[in-house]
């Protein structure tokens, strides 16, 4: 159990230098355990750490993205139409521009897509592969952007992969 504790504690260290950070640390964990005799409790836990991560990261930019979405959405109801660009919406519907949690230093991209505005982070494998695909719709091979959908002209939000 103080070695699982010990590792969960070198997981917590990586955390403030965001996604590349931790799932490294997260991947060496795994190596180390692969490598050396583990504890049944760490050999069972610790396999699943960079699922952990990326799960969390993904669920961030989504949260972010809709903080983006929900200030866009005041903008469009004040002003008739939604904002050109996310820098449009600081300060006055986002204090600062939201981060992509998968990159930490880029911003969240936002964009017109036909009739929605998209607002997407990068995702696991950090290069943008154009937004996450409309609802129902069968992402591209190898598109593993994290974001949402608002339909500027009719119907609802839809949820990215």
């Amino acid at each position: 159990m103080r070695r699982y504790q010990r590792l969960i504690g070198s997981m917590a260290g990586a955390t403030p230098g965001g996604f590349g950070d931790s799932i490294s640390v997260a991947k060496g964990i795994e190596s180390d355990i692969a490598v050396r005799r583990a504890g049944l409790f760490t050999a069972l836990m610790t396999p699943a750490m960079s699922g952990v991560v990326k799960t969390q990261a993904k669920g961030e930019a989504l949260h972010r993205s809709a903080d983006v979405l929900v200030a866009a959405t005041r903008r469009r109801l004040v002003m008739g139409a939604p904002p050109e660009t996310i820098e449009a919406l600081v300060p006055g519907g986002l204090p600062a521009l939201p981060r992509d949690p998968f990159t930490a230093r880029e911003p969240l991209i936002a964009k017109q897509d036909g009739d929605a505005w998209v607002v997407y982070s990068v995702g696991p494998d950090g290069e943008d592969d154009g937004g996450p695909p409309t609802a129902g719709a069968q992402p591209p091979e190898g598109n593993d952007d994290v974001g949402l959908r608002l339909q500027v002209s009719a119907g609802t939000p839809s949820n990215g992969p």
